[in-house]
């Protein structure tokens, strides 16, 4: 039986009882029903209302927690996004000291992120839809698939030039690259391959993003020895590990920024 965001049922001498839910619990919930209902009907089909009535929760606590409804369609569309990154960073991070190869790099971030993006395919197309015909309530959404990619940047360099493969900038746009090339066979596979028997299975599609990413990284095998992307370019290991620091300073700082930041968004919430 469901249960309201404060109530749940008891029984005894037929009165209720007050139980407070978790606030993650709470979030979950909304977040959950806004991504059926955005997916299902878009973003102006969507109410706060409807939103709140799907999650069993009192439509003002969405937004006390969210700010506005495109805050929470904010949220509910880079949530998972945001996990399959962090889940993807911990697996990176597993191999730094015995490398995997390139292409098991390269499978570890395809295989999940287009698995999800086909499991979100009608939400991320309610955020496309959005942005084209609604963009003055949306718009400020736009740059944060970017900062969800950023977060990979660092990793992306440390490994280029651990294996001597790119620049670093080469790196942050290999990333984008990537992640567009996985994204738009997820939203576009219906238009782009055979119906039916003829569909190549979603293995088969993975299998051959890997191969052209993974190909398409591996520079050095057509540079010249010594050249910029070529062998002698690998990082030390005493420069690799400098680099490792400097990323675990970097994201202890971006934590303590996020901290940061839900306060004041806290702090902005009750002044209002």
């Amino acid at each position: 039986m469901s249960v309201s965001e404060t109530d749940q049922l008891t029984k005894g001498e037929g009165r209720p009882q007050r139980q407070r839910r978790r606030s993650s619990e709470v979030d979950a919930l909304i977040l959950d029903a806004a991504q059926q209902l955005f997916g299902s009907k878009g973003y102006a089909g969507t109410s706060g209302r409807e939103i709140a009535k799907l999650a069993n929760v009192h439509e003002p606590s969405i937004y006390r927690r969210f700010g506005s409804k495109a805050g929470l369609f904010e949220a509910a569309v880079l949530s998972p996004f945001n996990e399959a990154i962090s889940s993807y960073l911990e697996e990176w991070q597993k191999q730094v000291d015995e490398p995997a190869t390139t292409v098991g790099l390269v499978r570890s971030f395809v295989t999940p992120m287009y698995a999800l993006v086909s499991e979100h395919r009608e939400l991320v197309l309610a955020l496309l839809a959005a942005h084209e015909f609604h963009a003055g309530s949306v718009d400020a959404e736009r740059p944060n698939f970017d900062a969800l990619l950023r977060r990979m940047d660092t990793q992306a360099q440390v490994e280029s030039m651990r294996r001597g493969l790119q620049t670093s900038e080469d790196a942050k746009l290999t990333v984008r690259v990537a992640t567009a090339m996985v994204m738009g066979m997820a939203l576009l596979s219906d238009w782009l391959l055979p119906p039916g028997a003829a569909r190549p299975s979603d293995e088969v599609i993975t299998d051959e993003m890997v191969r052209l990413i993974s190909h398409g990284v591996a520079a050095q095998d057509a540079a010249p020895a010594g050249s910029a992307r070529g062998e002698d370019s690998a990082m030390s290991p005493f420069l690799l590990n400098q680099l490792l620091d400097r990323l675990a300073e970097a994201e202890g700082r971006a934590v303590r920024a996020e901290l940061e930041l839900e306060r004041l968004r806290a702090a902005t919430r009750s002044a209002h």
